[in-house]
Formats: C-alpha cells, structure tokens, sequence
C-alpha cells in the first residue's frame, strides 16, 4: 500500500475546482469531483504544464 500524507484541508478545494499544492517536493493536483477527492502528479508527463491549473 502506498504511503498515506496530508497535502492539504479539504475545504481548499471547492466542489467542481482543481487545486495544486506541494508535499514531500512534490506538486500534486487535487480534483474535488462530485462530493469525491482524487490527487494525481501535478505536473502534465507530456508538456509539464501544471494540472493543478486546469479546467474541469
């Protein structure tokens, strides 16, 4: 299982917004998608822009 860290509040990031916040010199993108949280890289493979930032 994977290691379990805190990156953030969950009231940071509203229901339908992306948010971007750095853990462990990581930058990690936060979703708040339909009463759910998901966290991803927050750094896009291909281009490296930042997801954080993006529309959903």
């Amino acid at each position: 299982m994977g290691k379990k860290i805190r990156i953030a509040d969950l009231t940071a990031v509203p229901e339908g917004q992306a948010g971007e916040f750095v853990a462990e010199d990581r930058i990690i993108a936060l979703y708040h998608v339909d009463g759910a949280y998901y966290a991803m890289d927050g750094v896009c493979p291909h281009a490296g822009g930042p997801l954080g930032e993006g529309t959903l």
